[in-house]
């Protein structure tokens, strides 16, 4: 399956990022920075008219009729929220805040392209070496790894593992690093990197390895690894490119397996309007207990991404439609219908 943006859509994207990185608007844009969840911020803060008139300004001498402005307005919100759900992650991963929104990698689809932005992070000067080598390490980028470690004194060689330690990153980045260390201090021989480096395939939150990884995994290790994948890179393009690229029959296999990290896939940009057609081909594959899961998540959605509070609510009336009776009817289902909660949402 594959997705074609529109050449409107690709330069109302253009537009939104240079506004979402120009120095001058980032105040305005971090102002809406608190969690919404949090009970003191709403959707109506994220974009007050004063807001909306400052960018409005900004954008009055560019030539862009009002119209697409309100589409380019639009697209700010959902990208700020991938921003911040990006730097989190990579915060409590790196413990390092990695939060410039100009070293971000965007796609013409206006996600966040995590690997793109992997390896301008690595190669820039603005982060020394203890931030960077690690990251390098996490995302399989060996030539940056050899770069990085033949440019590093003896000094910080000798103190990045207590760095990393001291920092408190999380335990599968500092075994990722002690792994390729290994495979370094070994001569860094190519013939002997997978002998190193294919213990990382079973840590948490691995990332897809390169093809001379993938081409010496057994057929049952693929699986799993694939299997991994889907679970934990469900909501980024990690994890969507990953599986687009693949031969489709494979994927629908992939997706029977784990319906609800595949439709939970599908909740996020560009894949939404595509959540209803792939719901109505793994309902075969789901159980009560997985249904309720994407009915949550769908809910979740309404509040995590408020911007789109009103479209997430109408995909889930329309998911409700169109589901069998025998998943709606499911024990865990109606005691959620009988205490109103499920109906709050469907009106």
């Amino acid at each position: 399956m594959n997705f074609v943006a529109s050449l409107k859509r690709i330069a109302l994207v253009k537009v939104a990022i240079i506004i979402f990185n120009n120095p001058e608007n980032q105040d305005i844009v971090r102002k809406s920075d608190r969690p919404i969840s949090d009970g003191l911020c709403s959707v109506n803060e994220i974009y007050t008219l004063s807001k909306y008139l400052y960018f409005k300004q900004k954008c009055s001498n560019c030539g862009i009729p009002n119209v697409l402005l309100e589409n380019i307005f639009q697209l700010i919100p959902p990208m700020r929220r991938q921003f911040e759900d990006w730097r989190s992650e990579h915060s409590i991963n790196f413990r390092h805040d990695f939060g410039q929104m100009n070293d971000i990698c965007w796609s013409f689809l206006g996600t966040i392209d995590y690997m793109g932005t992997a390896k301008r992070l690595v190669r820039s000067e603005d982060f020394t070496f203890f931030h960077r080598f690690p990251v390098a390490c996490f995302y399989w980028l060996t030539n940056d790894v050899l770069r990085l470690w033949l440019a590093a004194s003896t000094t910080e060689k000798e103190n990045l593992i207590p760095y990393i330690i001291d920092c408190g990153s999380r335990k599968n980045i500092l075994s990722a690093v002690k792994q390729w260390i290994k495979w370094l201090e070994d001569g860094a021989v190519q013939k002997r990197h997978y002998k190193y480096l294919k213990k990382l395939i079973h840590f948490p939150g691995v990332i897809p390895p390169p093809f001379e990884i993938w081409q010496k995994l057994s057929t049952e290790e693929v699986k799993c690894l694939r299997r991994r994948i889907l679970r934990d890179h469900f909501g980024t393009s990690i994890g969507r490119d990953f599986f687009f690229r693949m031969d489709a029959n494979i994927r629908m296999e992939l997706f029977k397996e784990d319906a609800h990290s595949a439709l939970s896939m599908h909740l996020h940009w560009p894949l939404q309007t595509e959540f209803l057609e792939m719901a109505k081909r793994l309902y075969s594959s789901m159980d009560g207990f997985i249904f309720f899961m994407v009915i949550s998540r769908i809910i979740g959605n309404m509040y995590h991404k408020e911007e789109s509070k009103l479209y997430y609510r109408n995909l889930l009336r329309n998911f409700w439609l169109q589901s069998p009776d025998e998943l709606k009817n499911h024990p865990i289902v109606t005691f959620f219908s009988k205490h109103s909660i499920l109906k709050f949402y469907l009106m």
